[in-house]
């Protein structure tokens, strides 16, 4: 019996947006020359600053790791299209890249294959059935969203 080996990335691209807080100018105002001050004592060392509590996760995170969490369940609708495939054609081997649209409904709504180096059409009209048919949770917003990951097929 042939062990197979299957490995999936997931990518989601993200923006950031930084954020410089302007730093105010402060004139001083025209007078007479000051008069020198007292030495002052030696400094006494500064206490160690507290560290910051940690930044709450940007919110998309949380739905990205929804969302990879979701492709994983459903990565072996995936592997039985490969390892059907893998019964006509024991050489079948290469990588997937697709980009679905979810729907704010959570249905997958368009499955594109990007690249395709597995080169079987069994394959491939599989997987597109397969996809269309998952379901992810409630997306929220009015916009669908576009997510792109990758499957990696080999057989050992």
């Amino acid at each position: 019996m042939l062990t197979r080996d299957w490995i999936v990335t997931l990518t989601v691209a993200a923006v950031l947006a930084a954020c410089a807080k302007p730093t105010a100018k402060t004139s001083e105002p025209e007078s007479q020359p000051r008069p020198t001050p007292a030495p002052a004592p030696a400094p006494e060392p500064e206490p160690e600053p507290e560290p910051e509590p940690a930044a709450a996760p940007e919110p998309d995170a949380d739905a990205k790791q929804s969302l990879r969490a979701s492709i994983q369940t459903y990565l072996p609708d995936l592997q039985a299209c490969y390892e059907a495939a893998l019964r006509d054609d024991a050489t079948l081997a290469g990588k997937m890249t697709y980009t679905i649209t979810i729907e704010p409904s959570g249905e997958v709504s368009s499955v594109v294959i990007e690249s395709d180096t597995v080169d079987s059409e069994a394959v491939s009209a599989c997987v597109r059935v397969e996809i269309g048919s998952w379901i992810f949770g409630q997306q929220g917003g009015t916009a669908a969203s576009e997510v792109t990951f990758s499957a990696k097929f080999v057989a050992i």
